[in-house]
Order: structure tokens, then sequence, then C-alpha cells
């Protein structure tokens, strides 16, 4: 979105126009066509926000970085193995098991495939044949596919218990894709897709028609109710129920252009294709037919890909080459090549982020990829305005439609949100949770809400209308003995007992007839807030009620201001630049300007510390510091969630954040203590 475009209209759905009760799409276009042309405001508007996504690709810009592999060793009794020890299949379930299959018909095990003296226990299932593919969804279910149609499966593989084998059908199984012991989809040598749920008996399986035209080629199960296939022309079919055939159509990948040969799927359903040209394609969305972006990493034939929840991916070509990317589905996505000083035959990597390889003679090499942004699951049908996150273990959000959302477990890859309140008839604009014992927010009609307890399996809110109907568009709570709120018609709002009810909140008029977009409070001695008009505005007794300093800052529009302490503020402006002063409260020569962006507007910053802030502009990009007021070169960029705005994001700790964006999505972001280079031998 432009600057130009931001000036327009927006739908119901948009968090730039006031969400009033009875208040029309065309009443809110004139509102915004009044603000506009306010001095300075027509690119402060842009600026609307209240914090957005944040960070972690660390300031080395670690979420790009290529996954960094271990010296190969060698499996145990490597030397019965097959022909010349050739591994030609691994399947992990975690870092704690992984099953490798070999051409002579046997599978090893180990508990401790990362152990450079790991044990590998070796079976000999006597199939008949080789086993081209394996798949382990947990160390108590595996199953593998053999060259002359069989599948074979165990509930004890890491024990040695009997492998039982099936007729699935009459010509040779290519691949598997087991999102559990309940559910296995397979592809034969004519490309025929098969099912099996439960994976048992022979009759339980069957081919399914998907109405491809041409062979299947790829397939990836990330759950039992979400599955996508590939054919060889590059028609990608989705099933929600792939056990009883239920497959959609859902595009093209390339027009046909390339033939797909692998196919891999997080469960945040972020799918990766491998071509026959070396190329790979990427989405973030299959399910809604989206356009999948090609990238050329090779030159020759592409043989297999896999990739982790955390969003790292490893693929191998037909030379035996491996190929890393953290960041596979990004616009900046780097795929590097990895020197494992012999041929790869295959690669899988796991749920938890860990990856396996092996090689053509016998050797495997182990890692875990690094953690960045990854979208999770819709967890609303609005957009997240704001994300508060007062510890590691619990977060609040607000909504477009008024839902309050709480999650105690941000960070897992599980992560649910519950609505633990609604707002009838308004949308939550800003939010601020000092403690786990005290949460804040505030609508787009004056009111306050807060909970003592956001926590609780039945937390109760209770609302207060303070404010006479103004949008509050921020709320700081640096304790629980003061809160501080500002409005869209230049008042500041504060309270030193937030839950008093509204007798307990008085409003200054600080700015009067200009919208304050952003209030930051370091401690109950200093507030700063941004404004419209490019101005700041500081208090340093904010509870008492008394007249803030204005100091012109000659920017468009103030929309975004963390102070991490009282000697570090940083703010975003509506040109992309961000604004750092080691003395907010000082004279504008205080703040120092860094050039950063480039034409669009800053719509968030999050400073959990003095040592990492994060700030976001319109286009999905994050910018990340280690020392914000180093310079633009301490600043390094990266985009965490194309072409959708993310609007809130808090951080509980520097390592840790969680973002909510305009899709209704909840997007988490870790820095990872060694990214993609705790690769073991």
């Amino acid at each position: 979105m432009t600057l130009s475009e931001a000036a327009e209209p927006y739908g119901e759905g948009s968090r730039l126009l006031p969400h009033w009760p009875g208040t029309t799409a065309a009443a809110r276009a004139g509102l915004w066509a009044r603000a506009r042309h306010r001095p300075a405001t027509a690119i402060a508007l842009v600026v609307v926000i209240v914090a957005l996504v944040a960070t972690v690709l660390a300031v080395t810009g670690a979420g790009d970085q290529p996954l960094a592999w271990s010296a190969p060793h060698r499996a145990a009794n490597t030397a019965a193995l097959g022909p010349q020890g050739r591994l030609l299949a691994v399947s992990c379930a975690g870092r704690d098991f992984c099953a490798v299959t070999d051409g002579a018909g046997g599978i090893s095990t180990s508990a401790n495939p990362a152990a450079s003296s790991a044990a590998w226990h070796r079976q000999l299932p006597r199939v008949g044949g080789w086993l081209p593919t394996i798949s382990c969804p947990t160390a108590d279910f595996c199953a593998a596919g053999s060259n002359d149609g069989y599948v074979i499966t165990s509930s004890g593989p890491a024990t040695g218990s009997g492998w039982h084998p099936v007729q699935a059908s009459s010509k040779g199984i290519r691949q598997l894709a087991c999102p559990s012991s309940e559910l296995c989809v397979a592809t034969d040598a004519d490309g025929s897709l098969l099912v099996s749920g439960p994976a048992g008996p022979s009759s339980s399986w069957h081919a399914v028609d998907t109405g491809a035209s041409t062979p299947i080629t790829g397939i990836s199960c990330p759950s039992v109710r979400l599955c996508a296939a590939v054919d060889q022309g590059g028609d990608v079919f989705v099933a929600a129920s792939p056990a009883r055939g239920q497959w959609i159509y859902r595009g093209n990948l390339d027009g046909g252009r390339t033939r797909i040969v692998s196919l891999s799927c997080t469960a945040d359903f972020e799918c990766v294709a491998a071509t026959d040209s070396g190329t790979v394609l990427t989405t973030a969305q299959p399910t809604a037919g989206l356009a999948w972006a090609p990238r050329q990493v090779e030159s020759g034939p592409l043989s297999q890909v896999s990739c982790s929840a955390t969003g790292g991916c490893a693929m191998v070509d037909t030379a035996g080459h491996l190929f890393a990317s953290a960041a596979p589905a990004r616009r900046s996505a780097r795929w590097a090549a990895v020197d494992t000083g012999r041929p790869v035959t295959g690669v899988s990597c796991a749920s938890d982020g860990w990856c396996a390889a092996t090689t053509a003679h016998g050797a495997v090499l182990v890692g875990a990829p690094a953690v960045g942004w990854r979208p999770r699951a819709v967890v609303t049908g609005s957009s997240v305005n704001i994300v508060s996150c007062p510890t590691p273990s619990l977060c609040v959000a607000g909504d477009d439609a008024g839902e309050l959302l709480v999650t105690r477990a941000p960070a897992q890859p599980t992560t649910s949100w519950s609505v633990a309140w609604t707002d009838r008839n308004n949308w939550i604009s800003s939010l601020s949770c000092p403690s786990a014992r005290l949460c804040v927010a505030a609508d787009g009609s004056g009111n306050v809400l807060v909970s003592t307890d956001p926590a609780a399996g039945a937390p109760t809110w209770r609302t207060f209308a303070v404010d006479r109907s103004q949008t509050i568009w921020s709320v700081s709570c640096p304790s629980a003995g003061l809160c501080v709120a500002a409005d869209g018609d230049g008042g500041i709002l504060s309270a030193t007992h937030p839950a008093g009810g509204a007798s307990a909140w008085q409003r200054t008029a600080a700015d009067p007839g200009t919208i304050i977009w952003s209030v930051s409070c370091p401690s109950q001695s200093l507030c700063v807030a941004g404004d419209e008009a490019g101005r700041i505005l500081t208090s340093r007794s904010p509870a008492s009620g008394t007249r803030w300093a204005a100091t012109l800052l000659g920017v468009p529009g103030i929309g975004a201001v963390s102070c991490p302490t009282r000697q570090l503020c940083v703010a975003g402006d509506g040109r992309g630049d961000l604004l750092v002063s080691r003395a907010p409260a000082g004279h504008a020569d205080a703040w120092k300007s860094l050039v950063v962006g480039s034409g669009h507007w800053i719509a968030a910053v999050s400073c959990p510390s003095a040592t990492r802030c994060v700030a976001t502009d319109d286009t999905g990009q994050a910018l990340v510091s280690g020392n914000p007021p180093a310079g633009p070169t301490a600043w390094q960029a990266s985009v965490v969630d194309p072409g959708t705005v993310v609007w809130s994001v808090s951080c509980a700790a520097s390592s840790f954040c969680v973002a909510g964006d305009g899709d209704g999505r909840t997007l988490v972001g870790q820095v990872p203590r060694s990214p993609f280079s705790s690769w073991l031998p």
C-alpha cells in the first residue's frame, strides 16, 4: 500500500478508520478525508497503529542464514546396510528418534541420532525388496514403502517390534506421508494416490481419484485433516478429509512449465515444491489457490525437499547435492549449498525443527534449523489490532470484532487462542498488560476494559466509559499503579488505580484537535507520545494530569513510540524513518532521524530492552537492531509477513515476540540461540 492509497476509504475490516457503533463506511471515509487535510497529516494517518510485528531474525539477520550441517558420522553397523552401505531414505520424528532405510531392505533406528557414537539398531523386515521411502510421525509408529508395492508398518520401531507388510499396490511405492498412525498417504510408480486410514490391513489401502490428469509426483500431509498433492503438470490438490477421498483442485503452480518431483508443507501450511528443472516454488496458502513464487536453486533436477514446522527447509538434487534455507517462502529467501563431502540420498526435517540427512555411503548428518517468524492459523475472523504479552506464558490480543483473546502457550507450535471477552458493538484499539495480574484495554468508543486475572479460566473484564466516545488509540501501563492512554482528539487519560472505575480516570487536553497515535511510559515519572502532526509529547508527572510539553520534529506524523528506559525512546514516522533519542524529554535536537525507510510508513515499534528494538512498515518488513542509536547500519531488515499488514507486536523478552496481522492471524517470533549452527557431528 502506498501513502496515497492509504488516504482512500477503507472497508469494514480496516483498522485505519474508527469502528464506532452506527458509523457507516461513508461516514468513516468522510472522517478520513477530513483528517488527511490537517497539516502534516496525510502521511501521519497511515501510521495509525499500535505496534506491529517484530523481530526475531536477530541483529545478524539470522532468519535468512543457511543451515550449517555437521561433519557426517557413520551409523553403526553400516557394513551390512546393502550395497556399499547405501542409505536410501530417512524420517525423523524429532531429535530423539530417526529411522533410515537401506539398499538391502533393512531399517535402522536410533534414539540419539545426533550423537557421534549413536547406537543404530538395524532390522531386516524381509519384504523381498528395497525400501525407497519411510515416514515416522512418532517414535511409536513408522511406515516404509518397498519397490514391489508393499507398505510395512511397526508400532514399536525403536524397540525392533515386528514389521507387518501389506500389499498396497501392484507397483512400487515411491512416496509415503503419514501424519499419524491413523493415516498414511502414498504414491506408486504409476503416479496413483493411495490412502490408508488407519494404516493397517491390506484392505484399508485404496486408490483415490484426485481429478489429476497426470501422475501424482508430490504429497505432503502436515496433519490428518490436511494433505496436499501435486501432479506432474503442476496441478495442486488439497484434502481436508484425505481418508475419505475428498480432494479439491486448487490451481496450477507454474502453468505446467516444470515437473514437480517433491512437496513439503508445514503444520502452518506453508508449502515448498521442488522441480526437475532446479526450481523451487513456494506459497503460504495453498488451500486458497494463491500463486506460487518460483526461485532457481540449481541448474540440474531436484529430487526431494523437507521442511520443519519452524520454517527451515532442506533439499537434495539428483546429483546428491544438499541445499538449505532458513525461510524459503520469503521474498529474500536464500538457498545455500551445503558441503557434505559425499552424495546425499535423503533428508528429513521433523516438526521440532530438527533435521537429518543420509548419504550414499552410510553416513548421517544431523542438525536443527533456526526459529524465525511464522504465521499461525487464523485465530479470529477480524484483524488482530493489538497484542500484549506480560510473560512468555501469557499473551492477550484484541481484534476488530471487539474480542479479547488469550493464550497461555504463545510460543508453542500448537498455540491455541480462546475468546476471553467480547466488547459488544466496539473494536479493541489498544491494550497494555504490565503483569499477569492486570490488563487494560481500550476501544473505539472511549471505553476502558480492565481485568485483574486475564489468565483465569473464565476471566472477567470490567468496562468503564471514560472518554466521551473518542477512540483511545494507545494505552501504556508501566506498572499496576499507573496507566496512561491517548485519544483521537489530543486527550491524555491517566489513572493510578485503573480498575477503580470511570472516576479513577482523568483527562488532560494535551494536544487539542490532534490525534495522538501512540504513547509509551518507561516509568511512572516519564511518558512519551507521538501525534499525527509530527510532534513528540512528554510529561514527567503523567499521573498528575499536568501540562504535556510538545516538541515539533518536522516529520510526517509519528505513529509508533516505544521507550524501554527513561534514557532511550524509538519512534517511527510516516515516511519509513526511525527517530531515536537518549533524552526524549529534551529539545528537538535530542532526537536523531535514521533514514532507514523507503517511503513507506512505520506501523509499529517494540523495544523490550535497550539492546533490542524492532520496527515494521506497511510492506510487512521488520527492522531489527541490537543497538538502536548506532545509526541505519545497526538495523537489519527482512520481510516477515509478505502482503499482510501486521498491526501489533509484544515482546515478553528480547528473544520472544508475538504479533497479530490483518488476516486475523498471530505470528510468533523467536531469536534462535544458535541460528542454523547447532548441527552436531
